[in-house]
């Protein structure tokens, strides 16, 4: 019996995948400090270009097989190659586009915090809203 894919993604797939990608840009912002130590900094450069490229395999080959389309990802990949993108976050920021449209992570975050009785938890509350509608509204585009 096949398991049919439903396009959807867990929380804890979101959130694993996000941490893989967050941990991905910030070692990407690292070497790019590291970038005027002469011989170490091109060393590191040489090895991130590597990382990037086995994290977005990853990242690629694991929404495929959910059937999420990865476009979003392929376009952050595609603009951390760039050299005057290089150093910005745009695999996170494509992955986070992703885990807003097809998963259910914000609502279950939403459900969490509407649960703490604390002045900040408003504040959170209306973030994850905001976030959850903007995602609406970058679907339609």
């Amino acid at each position: 019996m096949e398991q049919q894919s439903s396009g959807k993604i867990s929380s804890i797939e979101a959130i694993f995948m996000l941490i893989i990608v967050i941990a991905a840009d910030l070692l990407e912002m690292f070497v790019a400090a590291m970038v005027v130590v002469p011989v170490t900094g091109w060393v590191l450069i040489a090895a991130n270009v590597f990382v990037s490229l086995f994290v977005w395999l990853i990242i690629q080959f694991w929404l495929i097989m959910k059937g999420v389309p990865g476009w979003w990802f392929v376009v952050g990949g595609v603009l951390d190659v760039i050299p005057l993108f290089s150093f910005l976050p745009c695999k996170t920021a494509a992955m986070a586009r992703i885990v807003i449209k097809y998963s259910d992570l914000a609502e279950d975050v939403l459900k969490v915090v509407s649960k703490v009785p604390l002045p900040q938890a408003k504040a959170a509350q209306a973030a994850l809203r905001a976030a959850k509608t903007a995602g609406k509204i970058a679907g339609k585009v």
